[in-house]
């Protein structure tokens, strides 16, 4: 049986996409998102690894370049200027991001995470148009991703696994 798919856009959201267009700033947040997920994603491949074994030699030093991309990643957020309102808080939670991949004392990152659950209103972008919309979508994942972050790097600090991600609405529920 054949799926249909639709060649138009449906009424009402023609103009959407132009609305909702990325500045600088928002598609250099969704890489630094992409970048800090690689890096989570290498830091998980370490967990049970043998450092003997020259098959996976590398993948510390992988690992470690991934941390310093997306740390880059942020620090290129924050140096940008605003191209609009929305992008305010994007650079918020780049500093967050700056942040919680810089921590080294214990239990810190634990305590960044519940300040930006403490502080959700001020990572919210305010109203009801498609930038507003795509601007709060992408929070909710980098919200996602920072606990993701917080618990590969302090998996005892949650008591999780390694990298264990908690369910989605768990991190941005207000």
């Amino acid at each position: 049986m054949a799926d249909t798919v639709l060649t138009t856009p449906a009424p009402g959201n023609e103009g959407a996409d132009v609305l909702a267009a990325h500045t600088a700033i928002s598609r250099r947040f969704t890489e630094l998102l992409a970048l800090t997920e690689a890096a989570v994603s290498a830091e998980r491949d370490l967990d049970g690894v043998e450092p003997w074994d020259p098959a996976v030699a590398h993948w510390p030093e992988a690992a470690e370049r991934a941390w310093q991309a997306a740390g880059a990643a942020a620090e290129a957020v924050l140096a940008m200027h605003l191209a609009r309102d929305e992008d305010r808080p994007l650079q918020q939670m780049a500093l967050m991001f700056q942040l919680a991949l810089g921590l080294e004392a214990p239990r810190a990152g634990a305590q960044l995470i519940e300040q930006v659950q403490m502080q959700l209103p001020v990572f919210k972008c305010p109203g009801a148009n498609p930038v507003a919309g795509m601007v709060n979508r992408t929070l909710g994942r980098a919200a996602h991703v920072l606990a993701a972050v917080h618990a590969v790097l302090e998996p005892d600090a949650t008591g999780d696994g390694p990298g264990d991600l908690p369910p989605a609405g768990a991190v941005m529920a207000a």
